[in-house]
């Protein structure tokens, strides 16, 4: 039996919730859970999770430092470790309990430096069934140089071997304004780091998008990946973030 469900039958003993029941797991991503990072022009970002249990049973969140149990009709903030600074932003949550599903999430991203000003930004927790083998498309992402767009992208299967090709097209047509290949490199343990790769400047990377409203085409090159991604548009002056999901 593998360490990591031995914690789990522990975890869920101690509550008294689940050792009779049977187990199931599941995986999500938080797409950015980092520790207070600085970014342009002055702004301080914050990454905050918080969970509910709507179920009838405790349900137990790896990693967190103990693992959390949350108990059922109980909102909490797990107590999950923050990426450093600098290293790949996303992180995979194990949930595992008699109904697992029973979850309710927020995950927000603030700038501390304007917190009078905007509650933030919140964005999808992703589940496993959102990610793709196939293309995926984001569309109506403008290009502008009142703003700064960016293209985060992630990995679930290749343990940090995958490689996906980025194009982008003028969004009215089919006139291509640049390709790329990215790598998605992973940090162990994979269980909780997935694949990552990013442009922070679509202008800077693809120039001939400078000044236009694009849509964006990512197609997976290794075989057995599963891609999700997302663009965030964030203007110089509010640092007000908009985000663009996959189609």
């Amino acid at each position: 039996m593998s360490r990591k469900l031995l914690l789990l039958m522990a975890a869920c003993t101690i509550t008294g919730g689940l050792s009779a029941q049977t187990i199931v797991e599941r995986r999500v991503l938080l797409p950015i859970y980092t520790e207070d990072q600085p970014g342009a022009l002055g702004s301080v970002w914050r990454s905050e999770l918080w969970v509910r249990n709507e179920s009838d049973a405790p349900i137990v969140i790896t990693p967190s430092a103990p693992h959390d149990t949350i108990s059922p009709e109980f909102s909490v903030q797990p107590r999950v470790a923050r990426i450093q600074v600098g290293q790949p932003p996303g992180r995979f949550l194990r949930i595992a309990g008699a109904e697992p599903e029973g979850l309710l999430f927020n995950l927000r991203v603030q700038d501390l430096s304007r917190q009078t000003l905007t509650w933030g930004t919140e964005l999808p927790v992703v589940e496993m069934s959102e990610f793709s083998t196939e293309r995926i498309i984001l569309f109506n992402v403008p290009v502008e140089d009142v703003s700064r767009t960016s293209l985060r992208i992630y990995e679930s299967e290749t343990q940090g071997d995958g490689v996906v090709t980025v194009k982008v097209f003028a969004q009215n047509g089919a006139a291509e304004l640049g390709e790329a290949s990215l790598p998605l490199p992973s940090r162990i343990p994979f269980a909780f780091n997935p694949g990552y790769g990013q442009i922070l400047s679509l202008g800077d990377a693809f120039p001939a998008a400078r000044g236009e409203t694009v849509r964006i085409e990512i197609q997976p090159q290794t075989t057995g990946m599963r891609i999700w991604a997302f663009a965030s548009v964030t203007n110089n002056e509010t640092q007000h973030v908009t985000t663009i999901t996959p189609q």
